[in-house]
């Protein structure tokens, strides 16, 4: 799945004077600006961990957002259940 809130930025030799041949970062695109949110990858193995740990930090987020909604909705519900008495 496509998301607009992150980007590949590519820098190749061809746009610069680098002393190696390319470097790669994913960036968080707000507006026009460009924050990036992984270091100067030079390797696509390097590049590939980024990612890697991004998705395992995602994945954490994630499961600690789903055991949050699931107390506040227990909380609800029994919330309910007092003024339902």
């Amino acid at each position: 799945m496509k998301t607009f809130t992150f980007d590949l930025y590519f820098e190749n030799d061809s746009k610069s004077k680098l002393p190696h041949p390319a470097i790669s970062q994913v960036i968080l695109k707000l507006l026009m600006d460009k924050k990036f949110i992984t270091p100067e990858c030079v390797t696509s193995t390097e590049f590939d961990y980024q990612i890697d740990a991004l998705i395992e930090e995602l994945e954490s987020i994630k499961t600690t957002a789903r055991k949050k909604y699931a107390s506040d909705q227990l909380r609800q519900q029994k919330r309910s259940c007092k003024t339902n008495l």
